[in-house]
């Protein structure tokens, strides 16, 4: 057990240790154990009247309050491009969906499709572009202004370098394998597919 500590690997006591060998299924989550959980904005499209940088500015000021790696992503790209925050009101985070908020009088959404739905924001118009983003293994994040499409805010987190490797290894083992994500079911098949993973 000290030993492995060192290795990074935690095993909380004897008795885990000794049923290991009798593991027959291995869960792994999708963000920072397949991939490096360092998530980057890799497009920003602009809708409606609206430009790049609104979009961006918008989405990171409802994101500045949360601790998400996708919403650390935004503020990165927020800052990068030196975009000022805005004053946020009313903000309210919605587990699994995204975050609504007001800013100068303006109700903004930002999150992902079921939110979109939640909130009675059709979306419809923009599928195939949200289908196109996730068939690429991204995840993307839709923008509302007072109930309309804003934009689409596509981020990108890499696969680790090892993930196809150890996956490859665990499965020699007579492992089944397991992914789970709380991330789009396109995006997440893709991810699966890249590093071997069926479930």
């Amino acid at each position: 057990v000290g030993r492995s500590a060192q290795a990074g690997i935690l095993i909380r006591n004897g008795e885990a240790l000794q049923v290991s060998c009798k593991l027959s299924c291995l869960i792994l989550d999708k963000t920072g154990t397949i991939t490096e959980g360092k998530p980057v904005v890799s497009s920003v499209e602009a809708i409606g009247g609206f430009n790049e940088e609104q979009v961006l500015q918008y989405a990171a000021s409802l994101e500045s309050g949360s601790e998400h790696p996708l919403a650390a992503s935004i503020l990165t790209a927020a800052e990068k491009k030196h975009i000022n925050l805005l004053k946020v009101s009313q903000f309210e985070a919605i587990a699994g969906h995204g975050v609504v908020a007001a800013i100068d009088k303006k109700m903004i959404v930002f999150g992902n499709k079921a939110l979109m739905a939640k909130q009675a924001v059709n979306y419809s118009k923009y599928n195939n572009a949200i289908e196109k983003l996730s068939a690429l293994g991204q995840t993307p994040m839709l923008l509302a202004v007072d109930n309309k499409i804003s934009g689409i805010i596509a981020v990108s987190d890499p696969v680790k370098k090892d993930s196809v490797a150890a996956i490859r290894g665990l499965k020699n083992l007579g492992l089944r394998i397991i992914m789970v994500t709380g991330d789009n079911e396109i995006t997440a098949n893709t991810i699966a597919k890249l590093v071997g993973i069926d479930e």
